[in-house]
């Protein structure tokens, strides 16, 4: 159905079918899971597909007196049957190929971003450690080996640190 066709609200439908709109809202609620109204401002709006399928289920219920159990089960085998089992396979390896093609595409995007991130972490490092005058190197270490000493005259007094 293309989104330019007509649409009918739950009273219009109702008037089609020749039952309530209470009706209608209750077949929507059992038999929610083969069609789907839009909802426009909080109303819904069925197509003309959904106006089908509620005739048939109608049908089923008024005239072919089903339960409405029954008639889930009957209106399920008819849209299978309509739709074809091989088609449906077909479409389920269609969509299997194409996931797993995703994922591999994903995977190799994810590779290289990996591999761009190292490149450029090792670049920023080597930017970083470039732009440190030796000198300042010198003293960040000496001010770690300082700590360092402190910390054992602290911990054993008296005691000097092996060199």
């Amino acid at each position: 159905m293309t989104d330019g066709g007509r649409f009918y609200n739950t009273r219009q439908v109702a008037l089609l079918l020749g039952v309530s709109a209470a009706t209608v809202r209750s077949w929507l609620k059992e038999f929610g899971g083969y069609f789907k109204p839009k909802r426009v401002r909080g109303l819904y709006q069925f197509s003309e597909e959904d106006v089908i399928i509620l005739h048939r289920i109608r049908t089923l219920l008024k005239e072919e007196l089903y339960t409405l159990e029954g008639a889930k089960r009957q209106l399920g085998r008819e849209i299978e049957s309509l739709i074809g089992e091989d088609s449906l396979k077909a479409g389920i390896r269609a969509i299997r190929e194409e996931l797993s093609t995703l994922k591999e595409t994903f995977s190799s995007e994810v590779r290289a971003v990996r591999s761009e991130l190292a490149v450029s972490r090792e670049a920023a490092a080597s930017k970083f450690i470039a732009t440190i005058p030796r000198e300042e190197i010198k003293q960040r270490k000496l001010r770690k080996v300082n700590r360092y000493r402190k910390l054992v005259n602290t911990i054993f007094p008296g005691r000097k640190p092996k060199k």
